[in-house]
């Protein structure tokens, strides 16, 4: 049948536009999911590698948007994130006039500039990757976290063959990070604590082990849940596990046996796996754990500490990390129940109450970052948080197993301050509604 010349215009000039529009979109991509993995390799103070990634794909796709005269869509999640930001500008105005707490202006104005750069970032590249196809998606994490577990397994070797070479030199935070400390972490504070039942465990570019573990876990559970055929796994699936298993963190492990429980129905129903595939990745995994230095690191850093767990024995890591998280936060809270300690000012607020909880020797400036939920609650107050949980709730409908591995995310670890928070949420918007996509795409088909 003969196609009108008006027609063939119509769909040359539509293929053009697609064409133009589909060059930058794997750089893009590429880039900006690669900022989950470098946000704690710092340029300098508050500012990570991460930050100037995000910066140049939402750079990108806004000029891409204007190319094409294709303004940003304006999501409903965007407005509900919008009025979390009114509440949080409306609470610093007032905390710089009367505070209980002590208020630095100076960090309130960072976190808020870094909450406005994420927001909008968010908005900018949620909108672009509509055009990429959520296997695609997947597939680039599931190739990233690949790589970020390759390089995470090769200094983890370095380190256990020539542990005197300079780490700290090149590796973010401490070397000390590195290591479990067996007897410090459960009280011990006598010098004999720092180089006695010490024992290396893996951590990558991140500053701490279950950092590491967090991103791997968060990254493939994301790729098990989203769109509705699994991915060609290869030897991608065995890096990442494995580097999951070597951060030998209660809180990684945790989360890995999350994210198999909510995969399980995809995993058990329409994988592509064989006998053969899972023998070999059983046999290269369970090779990996008998490994003398990591068979009795793992005994001691999971078995041990686990057991000593279900004792009621004290570890400082594990306690303050899920349940004294809260207990800062709801300390702070009564004396500014409404608004919090304002944006940015966590260590204040943290400082002023901070002789009224329990082993406050153990609490830093970092605790903020163990628990989105705690921090916001902390930060902002009741009123905060809600609308804060009112845009998680925007993630739901349709991704429901998605926004149940996003919100236990936020419950583990992690800050909304931070990019792998906003990177991971529009990888839950987009991957995480591959198989409603599909759906949709095919009962268009089928109606044309």
């Amino acid at each position: 049948m003969a196609v009108p010349g008006e027609a063939v215009l119509t769909l040359t000039g539509a293929a053009d536009a697609d064409s133009v529009a589909a060059v930058p979109e794997g750089p893009l991509l590429w880039t900006f999911l690669a900022a989950i993995f470098l946000s704690q390799v710092f340029l300098g103070p508050g500012v990570a590698v991460s930050d100037v990634l995000l910066g140049a794909t939402a750079a990108g796709a806004a000029l891409q948007a204007w190319r094409l005269k294709q303004p940003p869509e304006w999501p409903r999640w965007a407005t509900a994130l919008a009025f979390f930001w009114a509440w949080a500008v409306f609470g610093g105005l007032l905390h710089s006039l009367r505070t209980p707490f002590g208020f630095s202006h100076t960090e309130f104005a960072k976190s808020l500039a870094k909450l406005t750069f994420y927001g909008l970032s968010s908005v900018l590249m949620a909108s672009r990757l509509k055009r990429v196809r959520p296997e695609r998606l997947r597939e680039t994490l599931l190739t990233l976290l690949a790589i970020h577990g390759a390089l995470a397994i090769l200094i983890y070797l370095a380190m256990l063959l020539w542990p005197e070479l300079p780490y700290g030199r090149f590796l973010p935070g401490s070397s000390t990070g590195s290591y479990y400390f067996e007897l410090r972490w459960f009280g011990d504070r006598s010098p004999e604590s720092l180089v006695r039942q010490v024992f290396l465990r893996a951590r990558g570019l991140s500053r701490e082990p279950s950092h590491l573990g967090f991103v791997q876990a968060m990254g493939l559970g994301f790729v098990l849940l989203g769109g509705r055929a699994l991915p060609r796994f290869g030897a991608r699936l065995a890096l990442v596990l494995a580097s999951i298993l070597l951060t030998f963190s209660l809180t990684a492990y945790g989360l890995l046996g999350a994210v198999l429980l909510l995969a399980s129905p995809r995993l058990f129903e329409g994988a592509t796996w064989r006998r053969r595939s899972v023998l070999w990745l059983a046999l290269a995994l369970g090779g990996t754990l008998l490994l003398p230095p990591v068979s009795r690191t793992l005994h001691r850093a999971v078995v041990v500490r686990g057991a000593l767990l279900l004792q009621g024995k004290g570890d400082s890591s594990a306690r303050l990390r899920l349940l004294e998280s809260w207990t800062m936060a709801f300390r702070m809270a009564r004396d500014s129940p409404m608004l919090g300690t304002g944006l940015g000012n966590f260590e204040q607020g943290l400082f002023a109450v901070m002789k009224d909880l329990p082993e406050r020797e153990l609490l830093g400036p970092e605790t903020q970052g163990w628990n989105v939920l705690a921090h916001v609650l902390a930060v902002t107050g009741g009123v905060g948080l809600v609308l804060f949980l009112l845009f998680l709730a925007q993630l739901v409908p349709g991704r429901a197993p998605s926004a149940a591995l996003f919100l236990l995310g936020c419950i583990v670890q992690g800050s909304f301050l931070a990019a792998p928070f906003w990177v991971y949420w529009v990888v839950a918007l987009r991957a995480g509604n591959g198989a409603a996509s599909a759906g949709q795409e095919e009962s268009r088909l089928d109606g044309a």
